[in-house]
């Protein structure tokens, strides 16, 4: 399978690790200042005007990253999302994607430094650290 051409997430932030193509749920790792490994979702939107997550992604990601239409990346977590999103439009019609959240609103919420967003997350599963 062919990788996304648009997925250069790591042109800007070559210490995150890039998934194989075509993985579910997300396309990066990267490690944050505390140790954790982050899985970061990656989405370029130029013709649709809403970003747009599968239950999967809603579950399985920590992080939203964003490439609009002036190529500018935009980052926010996954629990940010969640709180300001909506059911999506086409749902349960269509099941493959499940919530959505306009790219202004996106943009208006999120911030355009990665390690800004990565370094400030804590999950709320814990970590193997906090355990011992």
């Amino acid at each position: 399978m062919k990788a996304d051409e648009n997925e250069t997430l790591q042109e800007v932030y070559p210490d995150v690790k890039q998934m194989k193509p075509n993985n579910e749920g997300y396309d990066y790792l990267l490690m944050n200042v505390h140790g954790i490994n982050l899985r970061i979702e990656f989405k370029s939107r130029v013709k649709t005007r809403k970003f747009d997550i599968t239950a999967y992604q809603a579950d399985h990601c920590d992080i939203f990253a964003l490439k609009d239409e002036n190529k500018e990346l935009w980052f926010m977590t996954n629990e940010l999302y969640m709180s300001l999103c909506e059911k999506h439009s086409a749902w349960p019609k269509h099941k493959s994607k499940r919530w959505q959240l306009s790219l202004n609103k996106f943009r208006e919420n999120s911030s355009k430094n990665l390690y800004e967003v990565a370094d400030n997350f804590r999950p709320k599963y814990g970590t193997l650290h906090e355990f011992v």
